[in-house]
């Protein structure tokens, strides 16, 4: 599937509308390195909150905290975007590193703020994935190896 940069803003838009039509909003959006970082630039900047990334590397263990309000922090709501959630490289093992790791650092599992504190979106949900907790999409996939091209790849230069 190869993604246009209309695509992308088409996606954006129907996103917003579905958490516009939830009466949902975050209070940062989380971009994961590399495909959901533009968007999420994009969703945060029209929303005027803040925006972070995530490598699939890292760890943000102050990411639960937020969600949770736990160690006596104000409760946030998060919005963690991703261009897809497909298997071609591996982001459905990112997730479930994401959420595994939630539930290791705070008393709360994660299947008890999942929906209210912290939504997923994606711009392509992929429907074969093992990961289905994508609360917003607008493109669908039933290939669980289709790879998805986003406008930004001609860019790479590797």
């Amino acid at each position: 599937m190869n993604l246009t940069w209309t695509d992308v803003e088409l996606s954006v838009n129907s996103i917003m509308d579905q958490m516009l039509r939830d009466e949902w909003k975050p209070d940062y959006v989380m971009g994961l390195v590399p495909h959901g970082i533009v968007p999420a630039v994009i969703i945060a900047n029209r929303l005027d909150i803040p925006v972070y990334s995530q490598d699939e590397d890292e760890t943000n263990l102050w990411m639960p905290v937020d969600a949770t309000g736990c160690e006596g922090n104000e409760t946030k709501k998060i919005l963690i975007v991703v261009g897809h959630n497909g298997s071609h490289d591996n982001q459905a093992e990112v997730l479930h590193g994401m959420v595994n790791e939630f539930d290791s650092c705070v008393p709360v599992s994660f299947k008890d703020t999942c929906g209210k504190n912290v939504r997923f979106a994606a711009i392509c949900d992929n429907h074969s994935s093992n990961f289905s907790l994508i609360q917003y999409s607008h493109l669908v996939s039933y290939s669980l190896n289709e790879e998805v091209n986003f406008p930004w790849h001609k860019y790479n230069h590797n």
